[in-house]
């Protein structure tokens, strides 16, 4: 039975490359393709998955928040993040998952070797991918968030969304882009930067040493900011490991297949021969 990665487009994906090495290691029956589909035939493959025709789906730009309505239930963090990556069946309901923020979590803590917890957050972005790092970042109780997008109404959106927790919210200025000196993480959610003309200015002027910059795009592997901060000294990662990560869960949804370290190792050396 094959499982599928849909967007439009998706020819840049590596989500094969990495989902086929684990089946292929773990002896599964299955294969995993990626296909471009148009908006109106999101609900066909729903129906395939119902009929377990296919196994699962994985969701990618522009149809995270699209495909919605077309799911049975949603888990708590879809629901919240407004945005679905992940489809998997379980009592014969469709659910919708996703696994971005997780994967960011865990490849955080591999990484960078540390906890988010009462840390200070300056997110770039508000899209899906904002949105869904955004929801596991309350979950795992940082201190405070600023949330910087060109579209200043697109983060007041996201802020009055994530009211009402315990965690402080507010807007940063697009035109000044500085973060508070007492930022620890900053995370780039948005697309700008994937060509190489794209340089997002960020002010660093006021940001402590070890301050980690972690950028969600990963190819290029190095994005004109993660340049402009290695240059500054900062410590910074790019989002393969959150790739890789999102991947494993939503392996383990699918298989019941809790991945090792070394198998996460193997498909990241595979990734980056490819990019």
């Amino acid at each position: 039975m094959n499982l599928l990665v849909i967007g439009k487009p998706i020819k840049h994906s590596l989500s094969p490359l990495i989902h086929n090495h684990w089946i292929k290691k773990y002896n599964l029956n299955n294969k995993y393709l990626k296909k471009e589909i148009e908006e109106a035939d999101l609900n066909t493959i729903i129906e395939q998955v119902r009929k377990k025709e296919i196994k699962g789906l994985n969701i990618t730009l522009p149809y995270k928040n699209k495909i919605f309505e077309l799911v049975d239930s949603l888990t708590p963090v879809a629901l919240k993040s407004n945005a679905i990556n992940t489809i998997y069946q379980k009592n014969k309901k469709i659910v919708g998952e996703n696994t971005d923020g997780k994967g960011f979590i865990n490849s955080l803590s591999e990484e960078a070797k540390i906890k988010v917890r009462g840390k200070n957050i300056f997110l770039i972005g508000a899209g899906g991918a904002a949105q869904g790092i955004l929801a596991e970042l309350i979950s795992q109780k940082v201190n405070k968030v600023q949330i910087l997008n060109r579209t200043e109404s697109n983060a007041k959106e996201i802020i009055t969304k994530f009211a009402n927790n315990k965690v402080s919210l507010s807007l940063a200025d697009w035109e000044t882009a500085t973060p508070d000196k007492d930022t620890d993480i900053i995370v780039n959610t948005s697309s700008y930067g994937m060509k190489k003309s794209e340089c997002l200015k960020v002010n660093k002027g006021m940001l402590n040493a070890s301050v980690i910059l972690y950028d969600i795009i990963y190819n290029p592997p190095e994005t004109q900011l993660i340049k402009e901060f290695k240059k500054k000294g900062f410590r910074t990662f790019n989002g393969l490991g959150m790739l890789i990560h999102q991947a494993a869960i939503s392996f383990s949804l699918w298989f019941n297949i809790k991945l090792t370290n070394q198998d996460l190792y193997e498909a990241r050396k595979l990734c980056e021969k490819k990019i």
